[in-house]
């Protein structure tokens, strides 16, 4: 353990050489000298041994006799011992004892480590030591980091700032002991030096008074004078190279150094001359660790980056935050630290709509496009009514905010107002993508009403029959595209939300799903069923004077099945979900927190646990709602694709291999759904406080998104107001632009499909979207604000 401080201590040190220790000299009668281990400029390090207690200790000797230092260098010493003494933690040096030696010089010992410390870790790395390398990766580095920040922790809770926290200070037990050495230079908060009377005032990170009393507490003629350096210039923070006041902020600069040196193996500041490195450490930035070490983890990055600010202010977290993070880089979950280019998400955007193509294509025999120009009456309605569903709860204009949130931001600070408000409209957005298809069973009760009010008194000729069936069959077909569409448009939707939650890392919104969003694919599966069941009893009216037990044999139960086609196809099926539920979630969190929450099941969740990774369990619970939701839309738009095809060629397959084409992919979403949804309940049943963790989480973040809803809507300016009122209008522009065209025609004869739809049904989403408009803003503020008022 040496002492090579390279600080400029306000001591006068005794000229001439050092006295040496002399091995083997019992001192008192109690300790027993046994060597030096390191000869100091300011003491000297002695391995020696309790003669009571059979136990090594060192011992820490000034280089003099009391009469022969200055009052303020006993002072400090006598101090450092008392304070090292108060701080009992596992993380910090014990001591055990104080005294005098025989020549009278003051001593005070404490515990024996056998080990080395961080500085000599990190020297042997940069040289290539294969053994340290091994012992010492990097998350076994992190690991003692982090052990370092529980100590100054705890040592800024009682009130003590280090101020000289380096690698040389750090002992790395061979047993994995981690101690932080070495306290000569702390001070005391509340007790301020004499340097501190003068200096320029700085807003303290806190105004905590220690609680540790020592020989100097509350003398001001032994304090510190002023403008003296204190510390070690390539680990001291700005201010303290100033001599300007310092508190907690200067010692999370110093973790800074030490994290950044763990990354890349030196200091961001380094030069042999004391003087080059406190200029650089006043005047230049810190090189990214990644431009040194390629390797780097650039949430290990930015955190490093952040800690080495110079202004103290921006050195805004806890301690408590600094390991969490730390501890959520080992665990596999961190934020969106690259920021998403207009080209990144854009491959991103079209990579989604080539799967969606693809499946399409396989399942339909019939491109993409085709698809999306079959039906455009029935996508002009279904988008109206998205529109609408998602003006009750945002305004259209929101989506101009979204466009404008900045892509750099501050990583560690909370959201901004934009950003939440952003956060509940793309929330608002996957709530209105899965809904607004629902319209679209208004267009079958439209054809059954149709044909019971065209039915003579005397019932439904063949011809009718034929018709209804036709009919009913076209526009199912031509409903499911579109609710194929927002299928995947709500998957693609959930993933931006996803997304936008990680960078802001709040994750509440995802954790309370709604209890509807598993309603509509069932309801979906439960119709299409239905509706061919129906299909199939018309085309048994139309042949009515057939035998109904042949008709049964031919178009229902299919004796000539062949069971090996549908299982293959219904492998294939489930593969092919299962690859989409995949890419899905993959798309919307990086694989490692993917890998990192399939632990949740496992993990201890007892009171202090949850307190200690709230954020955990609250991200891991998210990603098991967007995977259960992935499998069950997912299953619901692959039956519903190959109802599609099923309804296009009625007579290809009978009634019970037509069930089974879709109903397959349907029941294995519906079961990755359910397994993953009594995985997730078995473990909140059996861990009330993760569900009082989600329950406060929740609820505050549903208080802060009105707060923040509120003012936003205040604070608008009458252009956006007003421009969300051509929405309507342009939507409808472009419906007829496109139907004038010609290639709805050519779609619908390309799948020979007719068109039966009532104009008064395509506008009247559009038509209420425009009265609510022009109240909803009024509405909503004066129902969030009553709400805030209650709460």
């Amino acid at each position: 353990m040496s002492d090579d401080r390279t600080d400029d201590r306000p001591v006068a040190l005794p000229s001439g050489p050092l006295p040496t220790v002399e091995p083997g000299t019992v001192w008192g009668g109690k300790i027993q000298v046994l060597d030096e281990l390191a000869p100091g400029g300011m003491s000297h390090i002695v391995r020696a041994a309790d003669v009571a207690l059979k136990r090594e200790l060192v011992l820490k000797v000034l280089p003099a006799p009391r009469d022969e230092i200055s009052q303020e260098q006993l002072a400090r010493f006598i101090e450092e011992a008392q304070l090292t003494a108060q701080l009992e933690h596992p993380n910090v040096v014990p001591v055990h004892d104080v005294g005098v030696d025989p020549e009278g010089r003051p001593y005070f010992a404490m515990k024996y480590v056998r080990g080395q410390s961080l500085k000599e870790i990190i020297d042997k790395r940069r040289r290539g030591d294969p053994e340290t390398i091994a012992a010492f990766g990097a998350r076994r580095l992190l690991d003692v980091f982090m052990q370092v920040c529980q100590a100054i922790e705890y040592a800024h809770a009682r009130g003590v700032v280090h101020r000289d926290l380096k690698p040389a200070n750090i002992m790395v037990g061979d047993f994995g002991e981690v101690l932080v050495m070495d306290w000569g230079v702390a001070k005391l908060m509340g007790d301020p030096d004499a340097s501190e009377g003068t200096a320029a005032p700085q807003a303290p990170a806190s105004s905590l008074t220690s609680d540790i009393r020592t020989a100097r507490t509350g003398k001001e003629a032994l304090a510190t004078q002023a403008g003296t350096v204190i510390g070690t210039p390539a680990y001291m923070s700005p201010e303290q190279a100033r001599a300007l006041p310092v508190d907690e902020r200067s010692d999370l600069y110093s973790l800074g150094v030490i994290l950044y040196e763990i990354l890349c193996g030196e200091p961001p500041f380094d030069d042999d001359s004391a003087v080059v490195v406190l200029e650089r450490l006043l005047r230049d930035p810190p090189r990214r660790p990644s431009e040194i070490d390629p390797s780097t983890p650039l949430a290990l990055e930015a955190l490093a980056l952040r800690l080495l600010e110079k202004d103290p202010s921006r050195r805004s977290l806890t301690l408590p935050q600094v390991r969490q993070h730390v501890r959520d880089h080992l665990e596999g979950f961190g934020r969106s630290y690259q920021t998403g280019s207009l080209w990144s998400n854009a491959l991103w955007g079209l990579g989604a709509l080539s799967l969606f193509a693809f499946l399409v294509w396989y399942l339909t025999g019939e491109s993409i496009a085709v698809l999306f120009a079959l039906a455009p009456a029935t996508v002009f309605n279904a988008v109206g009514w998205f529109l609408l569903i998602l003006a009750f709860g945002t305004p259209l204009w929101a989506q101009v905010v979204a466009l404008g949130v900045a892509p750099e931001r501050d990583r560690f600070g909370a959201p901004t107002a934009q950003e939440s408000f952003v956060a509940r409209y793309l929330a608002r957005r996957s709530f209105a993508t899965v809904l607004a298809p629902v319209s679209q069973l208004v267009f079958l009760g439209e054809i059954v009403a149709l044909a019971v009010a065209r039915t003579p008194e005397r019932g439904l000729s063949a011809v009718d029959v034929e018709r209804l069936s036709a009919d009913l069959r076209a526009q199912w077909g031509q409903s499911l595209i579109v609710i194929i569409i927002f299928l995947f448009a709500y998957l693609y939707c959930l993933s931006s939300e996803v997304r936008f939650a990680r960078r802001l890392d709040r994750y509440q919104a995802l954790v309370a799903r709604p209890s509807w969003e598993a309603v509509w694919p069932f309801f979906l599966i439960f119709l299409l069923l239905f509706t061919i069941g129906t299909t199939h009893v018309l085309d048994w009216v139309l042949a009515k004077r057939g035998d109904l037990d042949a008709f049964l044999q031919q178009h229902v139960l299919a004796p000539s099945l062949d069971l090996v086609d549908i299982g293959k196809t219904l492998v294939f099926q489930g593969t092919f979900l299962t690859v989409v539920v995949l890419i899905a979630v993959v798309l919307a969190f990086p694989l490692p927190e993917v890998v990192a929450a399939m632990r949740l099941p496992f993990q201890r969740a007892d009171e202090a646990t949850v307190r200690e990774r709230a954020r955990y369990f609250v991200r891991s619970v998210a990603i098991f709602r967007v995977f259960r939701i992935a499998w069950l839309y997912g299953g619901a738009a692959i039956g519903a694709l190959t109802a599609v095809t099923v309804l296009s060629s009625p007579q290809a397959d009978p009634l019970v291999g037509q069930v089974l084409y879709i109903l397959g992919p349907s029941l294995i979403g519906f079961v990755g759904y359910a397994l993953v949804r009594r995985q997730v309940r078995r473990f909140l049943r059996h861990s009330p406080a993760v569900e009082r963790v989600i329950a406060r989480e929740v609820e505050e973040f549903r208080t802060e998104l009105a707060r923040t809803t509120v003012e936003r809507l205040k604070g608008a300016g009458w252009h956006l107001r007003l421009g969300q009122l051509f929405i309507p209008f342009v939507c409808t522009a472009i419906y007829l632009l496109f139907t004038e065209s010609g290639l709805h025609e050519r779609a619908v004869e390309e799948l020979v499909m007719p068109v039966s739809s009532q104009d008064w049904l395509l506008i009247l989403p559009y038509a209420l979207l425009v009265p609510l408009l022009l109240t909803r803003d009024a509405v909503q503020i004066w129902l969030l604000e009553r709400r805030l008022n209650r709460g």
